[in-house]
């Protein structure tokens, strides 16, 4: 392992880090210890300081119990064994003392409960299963969480999913977790924190071991990241894979997984898809502010293949420290665990890593090549310098140019050698990048010349110089132009920090050897204001004499019984200005000021006033100038009321005069009752619609008929009965009722014959005011509301087939058609398309459609994710005798085996379920699923796919 810290090793560090501590822990004699736990099995938390005690944590959860809902919190170190590393890293010779650790958790009994470490370390891990998948301090996390703990000095060695913390994590959290030990894949999916995570987030975790895999998808955090978040991590060991899929950080990242605010500056070695951050990235898969240190791997860049949303760069030491000082703490996940920040020490070339323990410091010597910068010494009108006189390929370095007196820069020059070959580096703003060979510096200047900058914005008038640049003598020609109002008045041309003053004779100066300012002064000119006077007033003025520009104040005072009507500000023949608000800006020009008078008009006295009965004149508003006499008289009857009113304004047509206010009758109720006298005599009374007169109607004897019928008001404040008519030989009488005010007046009918016979009719006449409806609002449309859109992405798509979208976004409650064509060659059989709706959403299988090939997806209300999976390549039936006597193939979907002898055959998925087992010789042959199956024959094992 290549030395990559200035002066400790990993092993050294993990020394220093136990030697800060009060009390040496005890180590592992390989015993388990489950007593925190027995007895106290309803409660939500335990915590567990001892080794034994850890074990037996790995026993209870192996043997079943996935601790769901619960918290186990880790109070002290844990060493599992001693010394497991050498200096270099690598696993010592003779582990025969060594106790070997079974990892937490199982495929059948995963880990779902909250590991909690305390931000403590566990020391010593080994484990050495060549043959044995997710293999690690935890074995199988799901729908769990492990935080803040460091695994040091340790040894993990498994097939797949291997991980110095986590073996294989679905649906959980690894979040403040460290790995300071040697982690080790015979398969694929190898990580230093975690081997694989899928569905789950990986955050504030980094890797400073070493991550080695004998095949795919090797990373120095996490090997394989499936609908993962890897955020907030780094990477410093050295991570190497014998096969593709090779990343700083992430080996392989798919399906709608993001990295962000990850960082590498490690070893990076595999053979194709190596990436200094991410070895492959699949569609839907977006990185962000994922970097890595310039140099330290050549040419390879930071993602080996890239089919995702997002790039990652190199960086120089400087630029890498902060990037990670700008993004590495953003997550939150890793709490306060994180000590100081990111430095760089140019002097030292050493880069300084947080961590969550003691600070680690990287030598750019030990990691990089350093190259000589050559400075030209021997230059005509100046000298250069450097800020560092070697760098490493990608370092910024910034040039300084120091021109005599007299010259200025004018461009610089950097070259190297790549065979007989010169080569130009760029120059940005006295900067380059260094590239990976010494390089010669040089500039050239040139002969200065003095500019001549003239003032463009001057009050008056404006200048101009006969020429822009100049050399010392030079005879420049100065003009001058006034505005209009304005003559110039002096030049002044300055140069220095003293604004040393040059001579102007006759508009020309000689140029000094210095840049100079020319700029002038330009003087107002004074113009007269003559009054002329009005009449019907006098007027005046601000001021007799102006400057163009300047405000003028006008003041206009009229005579008795006038007003002022306009302003008149002309000038020149017949020019006119114009005044606002009695004010007017003075012209390039003397100007005659007047004005005019008109008498007052004669005021028009109110009208159209209305009001109720008794309403006193004060409730009676009148125009604006207008009072009443007297304000305490009432208004009377229905119809015109006549009171006197007086012009209050200063007005020499001001008197008194009659005001008309209209009393008005809004509404009428009449309530009746019908009085039956003696006799078959009926007498009934109706109110016309106008409510203003009352027909009698008497029906009955003849005898009735030539009496005299009277109308009676018992309140004639409310109504009057002004006529009363009778006819004779008739049954009709009919009387007008004029209505006066507001209230109740009782209206009674007598009738008299010849016997002094009298019957009685009442009616009531109730006067009042109209309920005024409310009023109705004005309806206010309302705008229809924006349309929402949304995403679809092929989040992931099979080997040998080709799929598409009818529309890459949608419109809310729209559907969307998938067109899947299968490529020839491969078997459709068990072609599936599903979908899920947003990204943590749950997988839903969809049926084709009418038109083959099509999948319709109705009621889209989100992003949509789709996958198509499920077609296999079709190849020819292959026969296998790796085992002596044995022979084993697949055709048309039937698994034949023979054996020469009687053997035990066990048939087995890859989810370990025993399909078969049985006693057999000769030929069999067995019906199964398409799939890939386990042949077990006496203790040999071979994989087979029907």
């Amino acid at each position: 392992m290549q030395k990559i810290f200035t002066c400790l090793s990993l092993l050294a560090l993990f020394a220093l880090s136990v030697a800060a501590q009060t009390e040496t822990p005890t180590i592992w004699d390989g015993t388990t210890d489950t007593q925190w736990y027995t007895g106290h099995e309803s409660d939500a938390s335990y915590s567990i300081s001892t080794a034994a005690e850890l074990a037996g944590l790995a026993q209870l959860v192996n043997g079943g119990n996935d601790f769901n809902g619960k918290t186990i919190s880790l109070t002290d170190d844990i060493v599992l064994n001693e010394k497991v590393l050498n200096d270099d890293g690598t696993l010592i010779a003779d582990v025969s003392a060594l106790h070997e650790w079974t990892a937490i958790g199982t495929e059948q009994n995963s880990f779902a409960g909250n590991f909690d470490g305390g931000s403590h370390t566990i020391s010593g891990v080994y484990i050495d299963e060549a043959g044995s998948d997710c293999q690690g301090l935890f074995r199988y996390v799901n729908n769990g969480k492990v935080q803040n703990v460091g695994v040091v000095d340790s040894y993990v060695k498994g097939d797949m999913n291997v991980g110095g913390v986590v073996g294989c994590a679905g649906f959980s959290t690894v979040s403040g977790c460290y790995n300071m030990g040697m982690v080790t894949g015979e398969g694929s999916f190898v990580g230093g924190v975690a081997g694989s995570a899928i569905s789950s987030i990986v955050s504030g975790c980094y890797n400073m071991g070493m991550v080695t895999g004998e095949r795919n998808r090797v990373g120095g955090v996490v090997g394989y990241a499936n609908s993962s978040s890897v955020s907030g991590c780094y990477n410093t060991g050295t991570v190497s894979g014998k096969k593709n899929y090779v990343g700083g950080v992430v080996g392989y990242a798919l399906s709608s997984s993001t990295v962000s605010g990850c960082y590498n500056t490690g070893k990076v070695s595999g053979i194709i898809n190596v990436g200094c951050v991410i070895g492959w990235v699949s569609s839907n898969v977006s990185i962000s502010n994922s970097d890595f240190l310039a140099g330290v791997n050549g040419d390879i860049s930071g993602i080996g293949i890239n089919l995702g949303n997002g790039t990652s760069s190199p960086l120089s030491a400087s630029a890498l420290v902060e990037a990670m000082n700008t993004n590495l703490f953003n997550d939150d996940a890793s709490g306060d665990l994180w000590k100081g920040e990111a430095s760089y020490d140019a002097t030292s070339r050493t880069i300084t890593l947080p961590t969550f323990g003691t600070a680690i410091s990287i030598s750019l010597k030990d990691l990089l090549t350093f190259y000589k910068v050559t400075l030209s010494t021997d230059l005509a009108g100046g000298s250069i310098s450097a800020n560092m006189e070697e760098a490493a390929e990608g370092e910024t370095v910034i040039l300084t140019a120091t021109p005599d007196e007299g010259y200025e820069f004018e461009k610089w020059s950097v070259t190297y050698q790549n065979g007989e070959e010169t080569v130009e580096v760029t120059v940005t703003e006295d900067t380059f990048t260094m590239p990976a060979a010494d390089v010669t510096v040089t500039a050239t200047f040139k002969l200065s010349t003095y500019t001549i900058t003239v003032t463009e914005q001057i009050e008056g008038g404006k200048i101009e110089a006969s020429k822009t640049s100049a050399s010392m003598g030079d005879e420049i020609t100065l003009i001058a132009t006034p505005d209009e109002g304005f003559e110039l008045e002096a030049w002044s041309v300055t140069y220095g920090d003293e604004n040393t003053p040059v001579t102007v004779t006759d508009n020309t100066f000689e140029m000094p050897a210095a840049n100079v300012t020319v700029t002038a002064t330009f003087a107002a000119i004074d113009y007269k204001i003559t009054v002329t006077p009005p009449a019907g007033g006098s007027i005046a003025v601000s001021a007799e004499t102006a400057n163009m520009g300047d405000g003028i104040t006008l003041t206009a005072t009229p005579n008795a019984n006038y007003v002022f009507s306009s302003w008149s500000v002309t000038y020149g023949e017949g020019n006119t200005v114009t005044v606002t608000n009695n004010t007017f800006t003075m012209p390039a020009s003397d100007v005659i000021v007047s004005a005019v008078f008109t008498a007052k008009p004669q005021p028009i006295p109110p009208t159209g006033l209305t009001a109720t009965y008794g309403q006193t004149l004060a409730d009676v508003e009148l125009p604006d100038g207008w009072t009443w006499d007297n304000d305490t008289q009432s208004v009377g009857d229905v119809g015109t009321n006549t009171f006197t009113a007086s012009f209050a304004g200063d007005n020499e047509y001001a008197s008194a005069t009659n005001v008309n206010i209209t009393v008005c009758v809004e509404k009428v109720t009449l309530n009746s009752k019908q009085i039956k006298p003696e006799g078959e005599t009926n007498i009934s009374l109706s109110l016309d619609a106008e409510g203003t007169t009352l027909t009698a109607i008497v029906t009955g004897e003849d005898y009735l008929k030539g009496g005299t019928w009277k109308w009676i008001s018992s309140d004639e404040k409310v109504a009057t009965v002004k006529e009363i008519h009778t006819r004779s030989f008739t049954s009709r009488s009919t009387a007008t009722v004029t209505l006066v005010g507001t209230g109740t007046a009782t209206i009674t009918a007598t009738y008299t014959d010849g016997t002094n016979y009298s019957g009685e009719v009442e009616y009531t006449l109730t006067v009042v005011k109209p309920e005024e409806p409310d009023p109705i609002p004005d309806p206010t449309p309302q705008p229809d509301p924006d349309p929402i859109y949304y995403n679809i992405y092929l989040d992931d798509v099979c080997e040998g087939v080709e799929a598409s979208l009818s529309r890459g976004v949608v419109k809310e409650g729209n559907q969307v058609s998938v067109y899947v064509e299968v490529e020839e060659g491969y078997d459709a059989e068990n072609l599936k398309v599903s979908f899920k709706r947003s990204l943590y959403g749950y997988w839903e299988e969809v049926e084709e459609g009418v038109q083959p090939g099509e999948y319709i997806i109705y009621n889209v209300y989100s992003d949509i994710y789709v996958k198509v999976e499920g077609a296999e390549k079709i190849e020819e039936p292959t026969g296998l005798e790796d085992i002596e006597g044995v022979k084993v193939y697949a055709q048309d979907g039937n698994l034949y085996v023979y054996t020469s002898q009687p053997q035990e055959i066990t048939i087995i998925t890859m989810n370990g379920a025993i399909v078969k087992r049985e006693r057999q010789e000769g030929w069999r042959f067995y019906s199964l699923p398409k799939g890939i199956y386990i042949i077990g024959i006496g203790e040999e094992r071979m994989k087979v796919r029907l």
